[in-house]
C-alpha cells in the first residue's frame, strides 16, 4: 500500500506540473538571490509546500534539520564539528550562492565539502543514502549503495529529475536504512509522531475503558516497577517526572493516578514500536512466507490485525521459529486482548507499521559491522530527561562503556587461551552488552569459525539483568539485531537478558535438607488472609540444573495454566524435579503450592505474565559466576526509593553492613548503586574476576559511604577495590546530567590500601563535546595518574594525590603522615534551626527598642520550605542569641548576620528548652509569639523531637543542643565547600551586649576535649591554626568532594598539651591568634598558614616517632 499510493504521486499529472514550477522558481531566485540563504529559503518554502499537498496525507512531512553537526577527524587524529545546511531522513543538502560556484576551485571545493559531509556522517555505518551540492542552478550528487561505497556525480544543471531523485531519497520510495537516527526523525518528534499519537490515546483508553486484566497489569507493572501510592514523597526528581511527562504528551497529570497511567501509555507505545521492528527482523531472517510481512499487516481487518498482536506480544510467533526469550509477554500486551482492543488502536499501530514498512534491514544482515545500540537515542528522545532521571535511568555513552569493558579485562590480566563471561546486572538498552559482545567478536579467530561458532561464543559469555521491563525488551532486541548477522534459518538461541532485580535476588534456603530457591513477589491480589499480598516461590534448586530444559517446560506451563486445573499445572512442573527427590514431600508441597497460586490467578484474570516472570527471576539464580561483570546502575538515593520497596531492601541481611549506621543524621542515605554493586559481588562475582561500574564519585569519599567501602559481602567474605577512574573533569557525557562520577573497579583478590591503588583522571580536551556515543579516549582527554590510598584503619575513605598536583607541601608520605589518624577532637554539627522563616530574624535599628525588648523582623529566603510573609515581632532580649551559619565562617574570622530566639537555660538542662510555663514567666512577649506558630513549628519539628529524645519536649526545642553547645570557646568550621574555621567566644549583638552564640547545622564546632571537658582558649586557637593551615586545606580537597565534610576531621589534630611537641602546639597558636587579627590582609595571613604548615608537620613526625 505505502510504495503503491507513493508512485502514484509521482506519475500524477498535477505533482508533476507542481514540482517543475519547483524547478524554474527556485533558479529565478538564484540569479537574483544575494546570499545562499536567500536559495535555501526558498527551496523550503515550495518543497513545504509541495509536500504538504502530496505527501503529508501519506504519512510524510518536509522537516529538515539545519546545521546539523556531523565530527570530521582532522590530521592528528582529533574530530572537530562541522555543519551541513539541511539534513532530514536519508538525505543532505548543501546550499551555494551562485557566484560561489562560478569558478572550477570553488566548484572543486564545494564538491569536497560535501562529499566529507557525506563520508563522515556514515563512518559508523551507513545513515545518509543521498547527498546534493546546489545552487539552485546546477547540482552535483551523492549515492551510497548498500555496501557502503560513495558514487558521485560532477556538476550538471539542476533538473526535474533531479528534484524527483531527491524527493524519493526523503520518503524512502527506495527503502530507507535501519538506523537510530533515522527512527528518532520518523517516531520521536513531538507533533504528529506515531509513538506520541498511539500513547495518548492508550492513555485515554486505559482511563475510560480498562478492562479487569489491564487493571491488573498496569497495578503489578507499578509494583514491579517500583512505583507506590503510598509514596507522598516531594521529592524534586519526581515532581520534576510527573511535569515533564505532562508537557510531552500534552495531558494535565493532576494526580499519581494519571502520572502512573500516562507513562504506562508511552512506555506501552514504545514497546509496540520494539517489538514490530524485532519482527520484521526475524521475517528477514528466517525467510519464511508463513510469517506475515508488513503489507499484509498494513491491509488486514483490525479482527485479523489483532490476532496477530496476540501471537506476537505473547512471543508464540518468534519461539516457533527458535528464537526464545525475545518477546516473552510482559506488562505491555494489554491493549492487544479482544475485549481491549480498538479499530482506533488497530489504526495507530497501522501508522507505525507504514512507516517501518519503508525500512530495509538487507545492509544490516550482510555487514559484520560492530554490534550497535539501536534504541538508546530513540528511547531517550521519545522518554523525557526528568522521567529516566527520576528512575535512575542515566545512559552511557557508548565510548565510555567501551572504555570500563576493556579496562575491566585489562584488570583481569586476560590471555589469548583464556575464555570469559562476562554480565551487565544493570543493563538497560543493552550499551555495555553491546560493548562486549563486540570485545567479543573482535577477539574470536573468525576465518575459522562458521556462523554458528560465533553465536554460540556470544549468547553464552555476554549475560545481562534488568528490573525495568520496558529496558529488558529494548536490549533483548537490541543484542537479537547485533546477533542477527550470526542466524540462520536453522538456528536456535535463547537471548540471555533476564528480567530480575540485582538488588533483591534469590536467595537459596535449606528446608528438611533439600536446596530451594526462594524469592517473594509483591503482588496486588490478597493471599489467603487477605492482608498478606506476597507472593511466595520455593522451588527446588536441582529443578533448574537445566536451564534451558526448565526455560521451555514453563512455556508449556502457561498453556497448562489455562486449564485452571491445579493438577495438570502440578504434574508439568514435576517433570523438572530429578527421579531420586520426586518421593520427598516438601518438595511436592512446594511445587503443589506454586501450581495452586499459577491457576489462583488465572481464575482471577490474574495470570498471564507470572509464569514467565518467575522463570526469568529463578533463572537470575543460576547463571553461574562471571570473569567480567560491568554496567551503570542506578544513582537514585535511598530516600528517593518508594518507602514499600525501601522496608523490603532494609529486611536484606547486606543492609547491616553498608550503612554507616548514624540512622539519626543521614547516615541511611545511601545509594542503590553502592547496594547493587554489593549484591552483584556476592552473587555472581568469580574470585578471580573484575567488576567495572559506573557510579557517583561521592561513593569514595563521603561519611555516607563509610560501611559501604568494607565491601563486606553476604557471605562474610570481603571484596576489595582494584583501582579508579576519574571523569569529574570529562565534561558532563550523561546527558543532562552534571552529577560528578568515577569508574570503580572491584576484585575479590585482597588489596594493600595503604600503598596505594591506581586511580586515572581524565581531563578533556577544550574542544572535544564528551555526550557522543564514539569518541577516541586517547585522543580526546588528557591522562593524568594518580594513587588513592586509605592511611588510617579507623576510617574507609580515601585519599587522591594526582600527578598534576599543585600542592607545595603534599607527598605521599605527608599524606600518610597526616592522616594516619583521625582527629582527637570530635566535632559536633550545629542546631537544626527550623522553621528559617520563624526562627532568624535580623535587628531594626529605627524599631521600637527599651532595656530589655528590641524589634525584630523575620528572614526571608527562597529555598525555605514553609513560607512566612515578612513581619515584625517585639520580643524580650533574654534569649536571644546571634546565629552563626556555615557561610558566615571565613579563615580565622566570622561574621554573625542573623538572631535566633534560644529558649534554653543550662541550669535546667543543656538539650532540651525550658517548659512553656518558665517562658510564659521569663519572657511572655516570645511565648506569645512561639504559640502563635505553634503548628507550624511541629509540622516541621517531628525529626528534631525525634533525635533530642524522641519524648515530649517543646515544640521549640532544637535539634542537636548539648553540653557542647555551652561551651565558653567554640572552634566552627564548615561541613561543605569550604574548609575553613575560625574561633568563637562571643559575639556583639546590635544593642552592644556580648553573647555567646547559636550554631546552625552546617556551621560544625568543636568545643570539648575527648573527655567531655571544654577546651581552652589558646587551644581554640591551636586547633583553629591546624584547621586552616596550607596543607590540611589541600589534604581536604583531595581525601572529599567538599559538598558533604565530615565533622570528625580525618587528619590529625593532636590532643593540646603534649609535652613532646609543646614548643610546636604553642607556635601554632601563637601565628593562629595574630591571623584572626589580621585576617582581612591575604598576605599576612597566608604567610601564617604556611608557617603553621611547618611546625604542624614537625609535630606530627615527632609524635610518629616516639
Amino acid at each position: 500500500m505505502n510504495t503503491y499510493d507513493l508512485e502514484r504521486v509521482f506519475s500524477n499529472e498535477r505533482f508533476q506540473y507542481e514540482l517543475n514550477k519547483v524547478v524554474i522558481d527556485v533558479k529565478e531566485q538564484a540569479l537574483i538571490a544575494p546570499n545562499e540563504k536567500t536559495i535555501e529559503t526558498k527551496f523550503d518554502n515550495l518543497l513545504y509546500k509541495l509536500f504538504d499537498e502530496f505527501f503529508k496525507p501519506l504519512g510524510y512531512e518536509y522537516r529538515p534539520i539545519k546545521e546539523q553537526s556531523i565530527a570530521q577527524p582532522t590530521s592528528n587524529l582529533s574530530l572537530k564539528t562541522t555543519r551541513v545546511d539541511t539534513a532530514l531522513e536519508n538525505v543532505l543538502i548543501e546550499f551555494k550562492q551562485p557566484k560561489t560556484l562560478y569558478s572550477q576551485k570553488a566548484k572543486e571545493k564545494a564538491f569536497q565539502q560535501t562529499l566529507d559531509y557525506i563520508t563522515n556522517i556514515n563512518r559508523d555505518g551507513v545513515i545518509k543514502t543521498f547527498a546534493i551540492a546546489t545552487d539552485g542552478m546546477v547540482c552535483a550528487v551523492f549515492t551510497i549503495d548498500s555496501k557502503g561505497e560513495i558514487r558521485s556525480e560532477q556538476y550538471t544543471d539542476i533538473t526535474y529529475e533531479h528534484y524527483e531523485r531527491l524527493i524519493k531519497a526523503i520518503v524512502g520510495l527506495n527503502q530507507k536504512t535501519f538506523d537510530s537516527s533515522a527512527l528518532i526523525n520518523d517516531f520521536a518528534p513531538i507533533n504528529n509522531a506515531p509513538i506520541r499519537n498511539l500513547a495518548i490515546l492508550l492513555y485515554e483508553t486505559i482511563n475510560n475503558s480498562a478492562t479487569t486484566k489491564t487493571q491488573m497489569l498496569l497495578s503489578e507493572w507499578k509494583s514491579l516497577f517500583k512505583l507506590s501510592h503510598d509514596d507522598h514523597s516531594q521529592q524534586k526528581d519526581i515532581i520534576k517526572r510527573k511535569e515533564s511527562l505532562g508537557d510531552y504528551l500534552g495531558l494535565f497529570l493532576t494526580t499519581r493516578e494519571s502520572e502512573y497511567n500516562a507513562l504506562f501509555a508511552l512506555q506501552t507505545a514504545y514497546s509496540i514500536l520494539i517489538k514490530l521492528i524485532a519482527f520484521k527482523v526475524v521475517s528477514q531472517i528466517k525467510f519464511d512466507d508463513s510469517l506475515v510481512s508488513y503489507t499484509e499487516l498494513l491491509n488486514a481487518e483490525s479482527n485479523a490485525l489483532q490476532s496477530k498482536m496476540v501471537e506476537l506480544e505473547s512471543g508464540s510467533i518468534i519461539r516457533d521459529y527458535g528464537i526464545q526469550n525475545l518477546l516473552e509477554g510482559d506488562f505491555f500486551s494489554w491493549y492487544s486482548t479482544s475485549s481491549q482492543w480498538t479499530n482506533e488502536i488497530a489504526e495507530q499501530i497501522k501508522l507505525i507499521i507504514l512507516k517501518l514498512n519503508k525500512y530495509t534491514t538487507f545492509d544490516f544482515f550482510n555487514s559484520q559491522l560492530q554490534a550497535k545500540d539501536f534504541f538508546k537515542n530513540l528511547y531517550q528522545t521519545v522518554m523525557p530527561s526528568p522521567v529516566r532521571h527520576a528512575l535512575g535511568e542515566y545512559y552511557t555513552p557508548y565510548w565510555l562503556s567501551e572504555h570500563v569493558v576493556n579496562k575491566s579485562l585489562d584488570f583481569y590480566n586476560l590471555n589469548s587461551n583464556k575464555k570469559w563471561r562476562s554480565l551487565d546486572p544493570t543493563c538497560g538498552s543493552g550499551t555495555f552488552i553491546t560493548a562486549l559482545i563486540n570485545a567479543i567478536i573482535s577477539s574470536l579467530p573468525k576465518k575459522d569459525m562458521d556462523k554458528g561458532d560465533i553465536l554460540r561464543e556470544i549468547t553464552s559469555r555476554v549475560v545481562g539483568i534488568d528490573l525495568n521491563p520496558l529496558a529488558v525488551l529494548t536490549a533483548r532486541v537490541n543484542y537479537f539485531l547485533n546477533i542477527s548477522p550470526f542466524i540462520t534459518f536453522d538456528s536456535e538461541i535463547e537471548i540471555p537478558i533476564y528480567s530480575g532485580d540485582s538488588a533483591y535476588t534469590p536467595e537459596i534456603v535449606t528446608i528438611d535438607k533439600i536446596n530451594f530457591i526462594k524469592y517473594s513477589l509483591d503482588t496486588n491480589l490478597p493471599n489467603h488472609n487477605q492482608e498478606d499480598m506476597t507472593f511466595p516461590v520455593y522451588f527446588p534448586e536441582a529443578g533448574l540444573r537445566n536451564l534451558k530444559k526448565f526455560s521451555r517446560c514453563m512455556i508449556e506451563v502457561e498453556l497448562d495454566i489455562l486449564s485452571q486445573n491445579i493438577d495438570i499445572v502440578y504434574t508439568r512442573l514435576m517433570t523438572l524435579v530429578p527421579d531420586e527427590l520426586k518421593d520427598k514431600s516438601i518438595i511436592s508441597e512446594k511445587i503443589y503450592d506454586l501450581a495452586y497460586h499459577f491457576v489462583r490467578f488465572e481464575k482471577k484474570q490474574w495470570n498471564g505474565i507470572w509464569a514467565r516472570i518467575i522463570t526469568n527471576y529463578l533463572t537470575t539464580s543460576k547463571i553461574g559466576l562471571f570473569d567480567i561483570i560491568v554496567g551503570n546502575p542506578p544513582w537514585v538515593d535511598w530516600k528517593n526509593l518508594p518507602s514499600q520497596y525501601r522496608e523490603k531492601i532494609k529486611s536484606l541481611q547486606i543492609t547491616k553492613t553498608i550503612f554507616s549506621g548514624d540512622v539519626r543524621t543521614g547516615g541511611i542515605n545511601l545509594n542503590i548503586a553502592a547496594l547493587i554493586t554489593n549484591v552483584v559481588a556476592s552473587n555472581w562475582l568469580h574470585q578471580e574476576g573484575v567488576m567495572g561500574m559506573l557510579m557517583p564519585n561521592t561513593f569514595l569519599v563521603q561519611k555516607t559511604y563509610e560501611g559501604y567501602r568494607n565491601l563486606l559481602l553476604s557471605d562474610g567474605k570481603k571484596a576489595y577495590f582494584l583501582g579508579f577512574d576519574d571523569w569529574s573533569k570529562a565534561g558532563n557525557p550523561f546527558d543532562g546530567v552534571t552529577q560528578k562520577f568515577y569508574t570503580y573497579y572491584f576484585s575479590k583478590n585482597k588489596q594493600d590500601y595503604a600503598q596505594g591503588l591506581t586511580i586515572d583522571r581524565y581531563v578533556r580536551d577544550n574542544n572535544v563535546n564528551t555526550n557522543v556515543e564514539r569518541l577516541d579516549v586517547n585522543q580526546s582527554f588528557i591522562k593524568y595518574k594518580g594513587i588513592a590510598l586509605q592511611g588510617n584503619e579507623k576510617t574507609t575513605n580515601f585519599s587522591l594525590l594526582y600527578s598534576d598536583s599543585k600542592s607545595c607541601t603534599l607527598n605521599l608520605d605527608n599524606i600518610k603522615l597526616i592522616s594516619a589518624n583521625c582527629s582527637d577532637y570530635i566535632g559536633r554539627e550545629g542546631v537544626e534551626v527550623y522553621p528559617l522563616e520563624l526562627m532568624l530574624y535580623e535587628f531594626v535599628e529605627n524599631g521600637k527598642n527599651t532595656d530589655n525588648c528590641v524589634t525584630l523582623k523575620n528572614g526571608q529566603f527562597p529555598k525555605s520550605k514553609f513560607k512566612v510573609s515578612p513581619m515584625r515581632i517585639f520580643v524580650e532580649k533574654k534569649y536571644l542569641r546571634p546565629l552563626v551559619r556555615g557561610v558566615d565562617i571565613i579563615p580565622f574570622h566570622v561574621d554573625s548576620q542573623y538572631i535566633v530566639p534560644f529558649a534554653y537555660d543550662e541550669q535546667d538542662s543543656k538539650r532540651v528548652a525550658i517548659t512553656l510555663q518558665k517562658l510564659r514567666e521569663t519572657s511572655s512577649l516570645l511565648f506569645k509569639h512561639f504559640l502563635n506558630h505553634q503548628a507550624m513549628f511541629e509540622s516541621q519539628n517531628a525529626y528534631s523531637k525525634k533525635i533530642i529524645n524522641g519524648g515530649v519536649v517543646p515544640f521549640y526545642s532544637m535539634a542537636r543542643v548539648g553540653d557542647y553547645t555551652f561551651a565558653p570557646y567554640h572552634v566552627a568550621f564548615r561541613d561543605n565547600t569550604k574548609n575553613v574555621a575560625c574561633v568563637v567566644h562571643q559575639i556583639p549583638m546590635p544593642w552592644g551586649e556580648q553573647r555567646s552564640p547559636v550554631f546552625q547545622n552546617h556551621a560544625v564546632t568543636i568545643s570539648q576535649r575527648p573527655d567531655g571537658s571544654y577546651i581552652s582558649l589558646d587551644e581554640a586557637y591551636y586547633i583553629a591554626g591546624i584547621i586552616n593551615c596550607d596543607i590540611v586545606c589541600d589534604y581536604v580537597k583531595m581525601s572529599s568532594d567538599l559538598r558533604s565534610l565530615p565533622i570528625r576531621p580525618r587528619y590529625q589534630i593532636p590532643l593540646y598539651g603534649l609535652n613532646q611537641v609543646k614548643i610546636h602546639q604553642q607556635a601554632i597558636t601563637a601565628f593562629s591568634k595574630q591571623a584572626h587579627i589580621h585576617y582581612t590582609n591575604v598576605e599576612i595571613v597566608n604567610k601564617i598558614k604556611q608557617k603553621i604548615t611547618e611546625h604542624y608537620l614537625l609535630m606530627l613526625n615527632i609524635l610518629a616517632n616516639i
